[in-house]
């Protein structure tokens, strides 16, 4: 009777004690919900891109299309781990012992996303100047290296789920490297751009104007993007079995795609800036095809006279660098 009595008086919170998931789950809850808020925007910009450029080169649609594809799998995928965790395995405290597949999955998916924005940004330097293969090369190497260390890390992932393997030694350098060389990735791309883009500067007006403002999105694009990678990956080095860093890797690959289109999406702006009578730059070689030149004159639209004075007496050649800036940056159309 006394046990009777005894058991009697214990609550259910007593025989079954809550347990508080504010410093694992709750730091991925929050971050699922800032990735829902940064996919949105992914799409808002990838409808902008195409309504405003749609007559982009059909291999920079290609990289926009697949980037975009790639980062709304990796939202949709912590949504099914968190689904996991959440609704499939609510009160089951076991659960949180192994890590769900979509965890090893999406890094894969998200070294992709890395590694497709920094070819990208990589094929944007040579094309400023051709001459700066090597430094483009170079990226390209760190970039790789990167995606071969992601796509090892989301592997073991995948096949050792246990929660105690996340802060193995094995995982953690692997995973040191990756982050790291994707931060040293970035803050290599954006020096070679901004240099690059300096040493393109010409006697036009217009021109510097241009590049000045392409050279302030790419320094505003490393500094985020170095920022970001720096904090996942000193969160991460400083406490591997806990999940600080996860918010930050979940929103990796949304921070690439989202510079990149937003710098895409700036030419309208920079269109606009630069006079409403230019409705796009044309670049001319007296001549010859653009792909066999190496010397081009800049002039304004046959349509539009307001600004002949200011070119006829601005009218200079220009380094193959200037009209790789004005065709990438300026319209990315074929208007030669």
């Amino acid at each position: 009777m006394l046990c009777s009595f005894n058991m009697a008086m214990i609550t259910p919170e007593e025989l079954f004690p809550p347990i508080d998931l504010s410093s694992t789950i709750g730091f991925g809850y929050w971050g699922v919900l800032v990735d829902s808020l940064l996919t949105g925007i992914t799409v808002l910009q990838l409808f902008l891109y195409f309504q405003n450029h749609h007559k982009d080169h059909f291999h920079v649609k290609i990289t926009v299309i697949s980037l975009c594809i790639l980062d709304v799998l990796s939202w949709a995928l912590f949504c099914y781990a968190y689904y996991y965790y959440l609704v499939r395995n609510y009160g089951n405290d076991l659960a949180l012992l192994t890590i769900p597949w979509p965890f090893g999955t999406e890094v894969i998916v998200e070294a992709f996303v890395c590694f497709g924005a920094q070819m990208f940004f990589a094929s944007q330097v040579y094309g400023i100047n051709r001459k700066s293969w090597p430094v483009a090369a170079f990226i390209a190497m760190l970039a790789l290296i990167a995606l071969a260390t992601g796509i090892t890390v989301g592997v073991i992932s995948i096949h050792n789920r246990s929660m105690q393997f996340v802060g193995s030694k094995t995982l953690e350098v692997l995973t040191d490297i990756n982050k790291g060389l994707a931060t040293v990735t970035d803050i290599v791309a954006t020096i070679a751009m901004c240099y690059f883009l300096s040493s393109a500067r010409s006697g036009v007006k217009r021109t510097n104007s241009i590049i000045k403002s392409l050279m302030f999105w790419a320094i505003h694009r490393g500094i985020l993007l170095t920022a970001w990678q720096s904090a996942d990956l000193f969160l991460y080095v400083a406490a591997p079995s806990k999940d600080y860093w996860v918010p930050f890797h979940m929103n990796l690959s949304k921070i690439y795609v989202n510079t990149m289109l937003a710098m895409l999406n700036a030419r309208s702006t920079l269109r606009k800036q630069n006079g409403s009578g230019f409705s796009s730059i044309h670049l001319t070689s007296h001549g010859q095809t653009l792909a066999n030149s190496d010397t081009y004159t800049l002039e304004p639209p046959p349509s539009d006279q307001r600004f002949s004075a200011e070119f006829q007496s601005k009218h200079q050649p220009l380094t193959s660098s200037v009209q790789s800036v004005f065709k990438k940056a300026a319209t990315c159309e074929d208007e030669v």
